[in-house]
């Protein structure tokens, strides 16, 4: 006699040789022929599997669709639902992880985790509606509710904490973000590392489609929202930047360089620039306002590019016109 346990009406009526089953409920394992060493507890829990094994499913129609599918834990009602042929997935929560078909290795808690996520595979789901959008992505880490929320989600290999955190994600893929609503506004950019509440997300800039930047920062902003390959640190309220060195070392080695030529800009282009002393009073009214300092006017660099036809000298960043912003580093050549 095949060892089974089963109480509830249909429970497990067609089992024939499966083995080591129990079932509880209404219609719970109703149509299980061979599978052995389930545990179903609930009104159709697992009432399709045939000959799967090793499926705990507790709650309400959780595992209601599986057949084939093997070592899957599922807690909560309606839990793994549209499960077919997924295997070792484990979720917990009302409907989490509800339109895995075929997936496997996936992980939910929280309701509606993981909830339309259909062949993606070992992604880990924790906190509400945590990568609620996903369909078909895999590799993914979402830990806090809503994180990587919304949208039709088909992204790869992103790793995502804090309440809200790249809410919007679409296909971007191998981005890092940690902190609430950090890169909220992200679709399809990849490669960023975004660190600090609100960072990539203050209101001002925020990234969608760039790739590869690193934010640093509470409501660190890049320079526009599509930009790539950039680093900003910190807020508009960084009042300094200290560390135990002066400069920052980068590739400058004579074997990666041609054409090389005498610097045609000098100091009759060190003539035409306007050093001055300033207050600060920013438009976003920042943490400057009220203090002196002094420096060069961004348009006044860009004027005396243009005039001298050196806009190869990129001392002025425009990414966003309605910020320019200065790199004075690029004088000391002209300098010396």
């Amino acid at each position: 006699k095949k060892k089974k346990k089963l109480i509830g009406y249909n429970a497990g009526t067609a089992i024939n040789t499966g083995d080591k089953n129990t079932s509880v409920g209404a219609n719970a394992l109703e149509s299980a022929t061979s599978g052995y060493n389930n545990s179903v507890f609930g009104w159709k829990a697992g009432t399709a599997i045939t000959n799967g094994f090793h499926n705990t499913l507790n709650g309400s129609e959780s595992g209601r669709t599986l057949t084939t599918g093997d070592y899957n834990t599922a807690y909560g009602s309606e839990t793994l639902y549209n499960i077919t042929l997924g295997n070792q997935s484990t979720v917990i929560g009302y409907q989490a992880g509800y339109a895995i078909n075929n997936g496997n290795g996936n992980v939910a808690v929280g309701y509606h985790s993981l909830y339309n996520t259909n062949t993606g595979t070992q992604n880990t789901a924790l906190g509400r509606r945590a990568l609620y959008g996903q369909t078909t992505g895999s590799y993914n880490v979402a830990v806090g509710a809503e994180c990587m929320g919304s949208g039709n989600i088909t992204a790869n290999n992103n790793v995502c904490m804090g309440y809200a955190a790249m809410y919007n994600i679409t296909s971007a893929g191998s981005n890092v973000t940690l902190g609430n609503s950090a890169g909220y506004s992200m679709t399809t950019g990849s490669d960023n590392t975004i660190l600090g509440s609100g960072a990539a997300n203050s209101g001002s800039n925020n990234l969608t489609t760039g790739s590869n930047n690193i934010l640093l920062g509470h409501d660190s902003t890049p320079s526009s929202a599509t930009v790539s390959n950039e680093i900003t640190l910190g807020d508009s309220n960084i009042s300094s930047l200290r560390c135990n060195v002066q400069t920052i070392s980068s590739l400058s080695d004579a074997r990666d360089k041609t054409n090389v030529i005498d610097l045609p800009e000098g100091l009759d282009f060190i003539n035409k620039l306007r050093p001055v002393k300033f207050e600060w009073a920013t438009r976003d009214g920042n943490g400057k306002n009220g203090s002196c300092e002094h420096g060069f006017i961004a348009q006044d660099l860009q004027k005396v590019q243009k005039d001298n036809d050196a806009d190869y000298l990129n001392m002025v960043m425009d990414n966003n016109p309605d910020r320019l912003e200065a790199s004075y580093g690029k004088l000391v050549p002209i300098l010396v």
